[in-house]
Protein backbone atom coordinates (compact mmCIF):
# COMPACT_ATOMS: atom_id res chain seq x y z
CA UNK A 1 0.00 0.00 0.00
CA UNK A 2 1.41 3.41 -0.97
CA UNK A 3 2.08 5.73 2.15
CA UNK A 4 2.36 9.00 2.52
CA UNK A 5 6.33 9.34 3.26
CA UNK A 6 8.19 12.26 4.25
CA UNK A 7 10.89 13.40 2.08
CA UNK A 8 13.70 14.21 3.88
CA UNK A 9 14.86 17.78 3.25
CA UNK A 10 17.90 18.47 5.99
CA UNK A 11 21.12 18.26 4.20
CA UNK A 12 23.38 16.79 6.74
CA UNK A 13 20.11 14.04 7.64
CA UNK A 14 20.43 13.11 3.31
CA UNK A 15 24.12 12.48 3.36
CA UNK A 16 24.05 10.49 6.39
CA UNK A 17 21.65 8.72 5.16
CA UNK A 18 22.67 8.40 1.76
CA UNK A 19 26.24 6.87 3.29
CA UNK A 20 24.08 4.38 4.95
CA UNK A 21 22.65 2.87 2.29
CA UNK A 22 25.48 2.63 -0.29
CA UNK A 23 26.03 -0.63 2.30
CA UNK A 24 23.69 -3.40 3.59
CA UNK A 25 21.18 -1.78 6.28
CA UNK A 26 19.32 -3.33 8.95
CA UNK A 27 15.57 -3.59 9.14
CA UNK A 28 15.81 -0.73 11.36
CA UNK A 29 17.67 1.21 9.31
CA UNK A 30 15.21 1.02 6.98
CA UNK A 31 12.43 1.77 9.43
CA UNK A 32 14.09 4.81 10.71
CA UNK A 33 14.52 6.45 6.91
CA UNK A 34 10.95 5.25 6.45
CA UNK A 35 9.46 7.12 9.54
CA UNK A 36 8.17 3.60 10.73
CA UNK A 37 5.53 4.13 8.23
CA UNK A 38 5.34 0.38 7.09
CA UNK A 39 5.06 -2.90 8.83
CA UNK A 40 7.24 -5.29 9.86
CA UNK A 41 6.97 -7.45 6.93
CA UNK A 42 7.28 -4.54 4.32
CA UNK A 43 10.17 -3.61 6.35
CA UNK A 44 11.20 -7.50 5.52
CA UNK A 45 10.88 -6.91 2.22
CA UNK A 46 12.13 -3.81 1.28
CA UNK A 47 15.44 -4.62 3.83
CA UNK A 48 16.29 -7.46 1.21
CA UNK A 49 15.26 -5.64 -1.60
CA UNK A 50 17.30 -3.08 -1.26
CA UNK A 51 20.48 -5.48 0.07
CA UNK A 52 20.20 -7.34 -3.18
CA UNK A 53 20.43 -4.19 -5.24
CA UNK A 54 23.31 -2.47 -3.07
CA UNK A 55 25.41 -6.28 -3.25
CA UNK A 56 24.44 -5.51 -7.42
CA UNK A 57 25.66 -2.12 -7.12
CA UNK A 58 29.12 -3.35 -5.63
CA UNK A 59 29.27 -5.95 -7.79
CA UNK A 60 29.79 -3.30 -10.51
CA UNK A 61 31.26 -0.89 -8.43
CA UNK A 62 28.91 1.94 -8.32
CA UNK A 63 26.65 3.83 -6.33
CA UNK A 64 23.68 2.36 -5.16
CA UNK A 65 22.00 5.60 -4.33
CA UNK A 66 21.69 7.80 -6.27
CA UNK A 67 21.88 5.28 -8.75
CA UNK A 68 22.06 5.37 -12.61
CA UNK A 69 19.92 4.42 -14.78
CA UNK A 70 22.16 2.07 -16.54
CA UNK A 71 22.66 0.34 -13.45
CA UNK A 72 18.66 -0.22 -11.98
CA UNK A 73 17.96 -1.16 -15.66
CA UNK A 74 20.95 -4.00 -15.64
CA UNK A 75 19.70 -5.04 -12.35
CA UNK A 76 16.05 -5.53 -13.28
CA UNK A 77 17.22 -7.20 -16.29
CA UNK A 78 19.38 -9.50 -14.29
CA UNK A 79 16.73 -10.51 -12.26
CA UNK A 80 13.88 -10.56 -14.49
CA UNK A 81 15.83 -14.42 -15.99
CA UNK A 82 15.29 -15.69 -12.35
CA UNK A 83 11.88 -14.09 -11.21
CA UNK A 84 8.37 -13.09 -12.17
CA UNK A 85 7.28 -9.87 -12.78
CA UNK A 86 5.27 -9.13 -9.73
CA UNK A 87 9.25 -8.92 -8.23
CA UNK A 88 11.09 -7.08 -10.22
CA UNK A 89 8.03 -4.73 -9.81
CA UNK A 90 8.46 -4.21 -6.58
CA UNK A 91 12.02 -4.08 -6.71
CA UNK A 92 11.55 -0.98 -8.73
CA UNK A 93 9.22 0.20 -6.00
CA UNK A 94 11.58 0.08 -2.85
CA UNK A 95 14.44 1.53 -5.51
CA UNK A 96 12.28 4.51 -6.49
CA UNK A 97 10.99 5.10 -2.73
CA UNK A 98 14.28 5.10 -1.30
CA UNK A 99 15.39 7.68 -4.04
CA UNK A 100 12.61 9.75 -3.18
CA UNK A 101 12.59 9.89 0.43
CA UNK A 102 16.18 11.42 0.20
CA UNK A 103 15.26 13.66 -2.23
CA UNK A 104 17.45 12.13 -4.87
CA UNK A 105 15.63 11.78 -8.57
CA UNK A 106 13.35 9.07 -9.09
CA UNK A 107 15.39 6.69 -11.42
CA UNK A 108 12.34 4.88 -12.05
CA UNK A 109 10.42 7.24 -13.40
CA UNK A 110 13.15 8.02 -15.87
CA UNK A 111 12.01 6.99 -19.75
CA UNK A 112 14.54 3.79 -20.12
CA UNK A 113 13.21 2.32 -16.79
CA UNK A 114 9.92 2.98 -17.78
CA UNK A 115 10.55 1.05 -21.03
CA UNK A 116 12.75 -1.88 -19.52
CA UNK A 117 9.88 -2.42 -16.86
CA UNK A 118 7.35 -2.27 -20.30
CA UNK A 119 9.93 -4.93 -21.42
CA UNK A 120 9.85 -6.81 -19.07
CA UNK A 121 6.35 -7.52 -18.27
CA UNK A 122 5.34 -8.03 -21.97
CA UNK A 123 7.93 -11.08 -21.88
CA UNK A 124 6.86 -12.08 -18.57
CA UNK A 125 3.06 -12.00 -19.59
CA UNK A 126 1.28 -15.29 -18.95
CA UNK A 127 4.18 -16.99 -16.93
CA UNK A 128 2.27 -16.90 -13.93
CA UNK A 129 0.10 -19.80 -12.75
CA UNK A 130 -3.68 -19.50 -14.60
CA UNK A 131 -6.31 -19.05 -11.52
CA UNK A 132 -8.68 -22.36 -10.83
CA UNK A 133 -12.11 -20.85 -12.15
CA UNK A 134 -14.93 -21.47 -10.09
CA UNK A 135 -17.39 -22.34 -12.73
CA UNK A 136 -21.24 -22.18 -12.80
CA UNK A 137 -20.83 -26.10 -12.45
CA UNK A 138 -19.42 -25.82 -9.39
CA UNK A 139 -22.08 -23.35 -8.13
CA UNK A 140 -24.69 -25.64 -9.18
CA UNK A 141 -23.23 -28.63 -7.30
CA UNK A 142 -22.89 -26.63 -4.22
CA UNK A 143 -26.40 -25.17 -4.19
CA UNK A 144 -27.64 -28.69 -4.93
CA UNK A 145 -25.82 -30.06 -1.45
CA UNK A 146 -26.75 -27.25 0.95
CA UNK A 147 -28.76 -28.75 3.20
CA UNK A 148 -32.11 -28.02 3.84
CA UNK A 149 -31.56 -26.91 7.26
CA UNK A 150 -27.89 -25.07 6.62
CA UNK A 151 -25.96 -23.84 9.57
CA UNK A 152 -25.48 -20.01 9.63
CA UNK A 153 -21.78 -20.81 8.25
CA UNK A 154 -23.05 -22.80 5.71
CA UNK A 155 -26.20 -20.47 4.77
CA UNK A 156 -23.49 -17.70 4.64
CA UNK A 157 -21.26 -19.37 2.29
CA UNK A 158 -23.80 -20.32 -0.51
CA UNK A 159 -24.92 -16.97 -0.56
CA UNK A 160 -21.34 -15.67 -0.72
CA UNK A 161 -20.60 -17.93 -3.48
CA UNK A 162 -23.44 -16.65 -5.68
CA UNK A 163 -23.26 -13.37 -5.28
CA UNK A 164 -19.49 -13.17 -5.88
CA UNK A 165 -20.10 -15.61 -9.16
CA UNK A 166 -23.68 -13.31 -10.14
CA UNK A 167 -21.79 -10.38 -9.89
CA UNK A 168 -18.19 -11.41 -10.61
CA UNK A 169 -16.85 -9.61 -7.57
CA UNK A 170 -13.34 -9.21 -6.35
CA UNK A 171 -12.39 -10.05 -2.90
CA UNK A 172 -11.91 -6.24 -1.74
CA UNK A 173 -15.88 -5.34 -3.00
CA UNK A 174 -17.01 -8.56 -1.02
CA UNK A 175 -15.36 -7.52 2.26
CA UNK A 176 -17.00 -4.09 1.70
CA UNK A 177 -20.28 -4.92 0.44
CA UNK A 178 -22.79 -2.93 3.69
CA UNK A 179 -26.22 -2.95 3.60
CA UNK A 180 -26.45 0.66 1.63
CA UNK A 181 -25.39 -1.27 -1.55
CA UNK A 182 -28.50 -3.56 -1.85
CA UNK A 183 -31.62 -2.75 -3.28
CA UNK A 184 -34.96 -5.05 -2.99
CA UNK A 185 -38.00 -4.44 -5.65
CA UNK A 186 -40.63 -7.45 -5.77
CA UNK A 187 -38.63 -9.73 -3.54
CA UNK A 188 -35.68 -9.47 -6.17
CA UNK A 189 -32.38 -8.13 -4.84
CA UNK A 190 -29.77 -5.85 -6.56
CA UNK A 191 -26.66 -5.19 -5.72
CA UNK A 192 -25.05 -1.82 -6.46
CA UNK A 193 -21.29 -2.10 -7.29
CA UNK A 194 -20.13 2.07 -7.18
CA UNK A 195 -22.07 3.28 -10.02
CA UNK A 196 -23.23 -0.44 -11.17
CA UNK A 197 -26.66 -2.20 -10.42
CA UNK A 198 -26.47 -5.68 -10.48
CA UNK A 199 -29.85 -8.02 -10.46
CA UNK A 200 -29.47 -11.16 -8.84
CA UNK A 201 -31.07 -14.18 -10.10
CA UNK A 202 -34.20 -15.63 -7.62
CA UNK A 203 -32.10 -18.61 -5.86
CA UNK A 204 -29.02 -16.23 -5.03
CA UNK A 205 -31.84 -13.36 -3.85
CA UNK A 206 -33.65 -16.25 -1.89
CA UNK A 207 -30.08 -17.14 -0.20
CA UNK A 208 -29.51 -13.43 0.47
CA UNK A 209 -32.60 -13.03 2.32
CA UNK A 210 -31.87 -15.82 4.46
CA UNK A 211 -28.68 -14.94 5.65
CA UNK A 212 -29.96 -11.41 6.07
CA UNK A 213 -32.85 -12.36 8.26
CA UNK A 214 -30.11 -14.17 10.24
CA UNK A 215 -27.52 -11.30 10.60
CA UNK A 216 -30.65 -9.03 11.84
CA UNK A 217 -28.83 -5.75 11.14
CA UNK A 218 -26.12 -6.40 13.79
CA UNK A 219 -23.22 -4.84 11.29
CA UNK A 220 -23.58 -2.13 8.43
CA UNK A 221 -21.49 -4.84 6.69
CA UNK A 222 -23.28 -7.56 4.04
CA UNK A 223 -20.96 -10.11 5.57
CA UNK A 224 -19.67 -10.97 8.47
CA UNK A 225 -17.44 -13.65 10.50
CA UNK A 226 -19.43 -16.47 12.50
CA UNK A 227 -17.35 -18.49 15.25
CA UNK A 228 -18.14 -21.99 15.67
CA UNK A 229 -20.70 -21.11 18.35
CA UNK A 230 -22.90 -19.68 15.71
CA UNK A 231 -22.24 -15.90 17.11
CA UNK A 232 -22.08 -13.16 14.17
CA UNK A 233 -19.59 -10.81 14.24
CA UNK A 234 -20.26 -6.83 13.92
CA UNK A 235 -16.87 -6.98 11.72
CA UNK A 236 -16.33 -7.43 8.18
CA UNK A 237 -15.04 -10.63 6.64
CA UNK A 238 -11.24 -10.54 6.39
CA UNK A 239 -8.96 -11.79 3.69
CA UNK A 240 -7.80 -14.78 5.86
CA UNK A 241 -12.26 -15.99 6.48
CA UNK A 242 -12.71 -15.26 2.45
CA UNK A 243 -9.48 -17.34 1.56
CA UNK A 244 -10.89 -20.20 4.31
CA UNK A 245 -14.55 -19.55 2.38
CA UNK A 246 -13.49 -20.19 -0.93
CA UNK A 247 -10.95 -23.16 0.51
CA UNK A 248 -14.53 -24.44 1.68
CA UNK A 249 -15.55 -24.33 -2.08
CA UNK A 250 -12.97 -26.39 -3.08
CA UNK A 251 -13.19 -29.25 -0.04
CA UNK A 252 -17.11 -29.45 -0.12
CA UNK A 253 -16.76 -30.68 -3.93
CA UNK A 254 -13.79 -33.04 -3.04
CA UNK A 255 -11.60 -31.32 -5.83
CA UNK A 256 -7.55 -31.27 -5.66
CA UNK A 257 -7.48 -27.86 -6.81
CA UNK A 258 -8.08 -24.86 -4.50
CA UNK A 259 -10.06 -22.00 -5.52
CA UNK A 260 -8.37 -18.15 -5.08
CA UNK A 261 -10.39 -14.69 -4.52
CA UNK A 262 -9.99 -14.63 -8.47
CA UNK A 263 -11.86 -18.13 -9.05
CA UNK A 264 -15.04 -16.92 -9.40
CA UNK A 265 -14.33 -13.97 -11.62
CA UNK A 266 -12.59 -16.39 -13.37
CA UNK A 267 -15.72 -18.76 -13.82
CA UNK A 268 -17.97 -15.61 -14.02
CA UNK A 269 -16.34 -14.74 -16.98
CA UNK A 270 -16.79 -18.22 -18.64
CA UNK A 271 -20.34 -18.29 -18.18
CA UNK A 272 -20.57 -14.64 -19.62
CA UNK A 273 -18.53 -16.13 -22.70
CA UNK A 274 -20.30 -19.28 -23.31
CA UNK A 275 -23.52 -16.92 -23.31
CA UNK A 276 -22.32 -15.03 -26.02
CA UNK A 277 -20.93 -12.05 -24.75
CA UNK A 278 -18.15 -10.06 -26.31
CA UNK A 279 -14.88 -8.93 -24.55
CA UNK A 280 -16.09 -5.65 -23.86
CA UNK A 281 -19.32 -6.39 -22.31
CA UNK A 282 -17.59 -8.58 -19.93
CA UNK A 283 -15.02 -6.42 -19.21
CA UNK A 284 -17.84 -3.53 -18.41
CA UNK A 285 -19.88 -6.01 -16.57
CA UNK A 286 -16.77 -6.69 -14.16
CA UNK A 287 -15.44 -3.92 -13.77
CA UNK A 288 -11.88 -4.22 -15.77
CA UNK A 289 -9.81 -1.58 -17.11
CA UNK A 290 -9.22 -3.24 -20.49
CA UNK A 291 -10.18 -6.53 -22.33
CA UNK A 292 -6.98 -8.02 -21.41
CA UNK A 293 -7.72 -10.10 -18.88
CA UNK A 294 -11.19 -11.18 -19.64
CA UNK A 295 -9.42 -12.37 -23.04
CA UNK A 296 -6.63 -14.28 -21.02
CA UNK A 297 -9.21 -16.05 -18.61
CA UNK A 298 -11.56 -17.30 -21.87
CA UNK A 299 -7.78 -18.11 -23.00
CA UNK A 300 -8.24 -16.17 -26.25
CA UNK A 301 -3.82 -15.85 -25.65
CA UNK A 302 -3.37 -13.88 -28.95
CA UNK A 303 -5.78 -11.38 -28.27
CA UNK A 304 -4.68 -11.25 -25.16
CA UNK A 305 -1.34 -10.36 -26.12
CA UNK A 306 -2.53 -7.78 -28.64
CA UNK A 307 -4.67 -6.06 -25.45
CA UNK A 308 -1.68 -6.29 -23.23
CA UNK A 309 0.46 -4.27 -25.86
CA UNK A 310 -2.33 -1.93 -26.33
CA UNK A 311 -2.97 -1.07 -22.83
CA UNK A 312 0.66 -0.74 -21.41
CA UNK A 313 1.25 2.07 -24.52
CA UNK A 314 -1.81 4.20 -22.92
CA UNK A 315 -0.92 3.29 -19.05
CA UNK A 316 2.44 4.83 -17.45
CA UNK A 317 3.62 2.75 -14.50
CA UNK A 318 2.79 4.30 -11.02
CA UNK A 319 5.24 4.14 -8.36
Amino acid sequence: MKKNVRVIENKVTISKYLFEFRNLVSIEQMDMLLDHHYSLNSLKAMTKDWNLFVEFCKSKSVLAIPASSAAVRLFLEKEANQRKYATIRRYALTIGLIHRVTSQQDVIQTPIIQTTLTNIRTTKYGDAKQTEAFEITHLNRLNALLPKQPTLIELRNIAIYNIMFECALKRSELKHLKHADIEIQDERYYVFIGQDRYALSAQCSEYLRMWLLHQNGLSEYLFNAVDKHGYISDQPLDDSSIFRILKGASEKLNLDVAFSGQSLRVGAVKAMADDGLNAREIQIFGRWLSPVMPYQYIANKAQAEAGKLQFIRLRHFKY
